[in-house]
């Protein structure tokens, strides 16, 4: 687990003014400069949304659909390190090109209206999963913290764990604030459609409690073989179904380790389908300050089933069932 820099060659809607020819000798340059190091490659940003304010909207997204098609495949041909490939989305990062067998793995979008926008966090995933060719997919862009005055903590929380419980490789944290690097001397102000999305400042952003929170997030991941971990909303009580963000979701390996994240505890769920030859420990992990508590066997009854101990406050929690070796 940790951090991969990811090179955006521009935002989409540059390629009708700038051309694909030029647009690849620019490539040409970052592939030579960067190419040696751990890196992956962003072909472009919201690679079929044209300009803000542009009259030929449709024109210019077919023309970017097809340029960074051929823009990607040009990078792949002249790149010898073979860095991953991949676009930023709208949504879907493989209805950015008109061929997804350019891309190496599939990048997200899946809206900035806080908890409204959870349940199709998890959902897109779900649906890209299911897509041929399959590809690894994770959400690169979600619920910026504090962009609209909302998607404060708690909600990073849940855009974390939802997805990436779900299958998802890896995740995004935005602020914003941070993506604008606004200043107090420089404020970034109103986008080109004249509506600011906040503002605050980069040095301000960067300090909100959803980063340590997520941050947390990947201490957990790093004591646990998280590459190996699968969907089994079945092991749960009240699982996932696609309707309410306050479901719970399950990953894990089976007779090894299950992983349950819980968005609402003031009932604890129970665990289900525990192996009856298989001994598990547990724990509880407090997703806001990164603290666990040992809870120890956790012994099911007849029909496989098992409820922790509630934890003291009620929020969102993280319960994880080890086997005993």
């Amino acid at each position: 687990v940790g951090l991969m820099p990811c090179i955006v060659g521009m935002w989409g809607y540059y390629l009708p003014e700038i051309g694909v020819e030029r647009i690849k000798r620019y490539w040409r340059y970052i592939v030579a400069r960067y190419g040696a190091y751990p890196v992956c490659w962003c072909i472009a940003g919201e690679g079929t949304m044209a300009w803000y304010l542009s009259e030929n909207r449709e024109a210019e997204a077919k023309q970017q659909l097809e340029g960074w098609t051929e823009v990607a495949r040009y990078v792949r041909s002249i790149d010898g390190w073979r860095n991953p490939i991949t676009i930023h989305p709208t949504q879907y990062g493989r209805k950015q090109v008109t061929d997804p067998g350019v891309l190496d793995f599939e990048m997200l979008q899946t809206g900035h209206s806080s908890r409204l926008s959870l349940v199709n966090n998890v959902e897109t995933v779900r649906t890209a999963y299911a897509e041929e060719p399959t590809m690894p997919t994770y959400v690169s862009e979600v619920n910026y913290e504090g962009i609209l005055g909302r998607s404060w903590e708690d909600v990073q929380r849940a855009s974390f764990w939802q997805p990436v419980l779900s299958g998802a490789f890896g995740h995004t944290y935005g602020a914003n604030g941070i993506w604008q690097m606004s200043r107090t001397d420089d404020p970034y102000g109103p986008s080109p459609h004249g509506r600011s999305w906040g503002e605050a400042t980069w040095q301000e952003a960067y300090q909100l409690p959803g980063s340590r929170q997520v941050g947390y997030a990947r201490r957990l991941l790093d004591t646990i073989p998280w590459w190996e971990l699968e969907p089994h909303n079945e092991w749960v009580e009240n699982p996932w179904d696609g309707s309410d963000p306050d479901r719970n979701i399950c990953a894990g390996i089976p007779r090894k380790l299950r992983v349950v994240y819980m968005p609402h505890t003031w009932n604890v769920s129970k665990v289900l389908g525990l192996e009856s030859d298989v001994a598990y420990t547990a724990f509880w992990f407090d997703p806001v300050n990164g603290e666990r508590t040992d809870i120890g066997d956790a012994t099911p009854d007849p029909d496989g089933s098992w409820t922790a101990p509630h934890p003291v406050v009620v929020h969102d929690w993280v319960l994880v069932l080890r086997a005993k070796e």
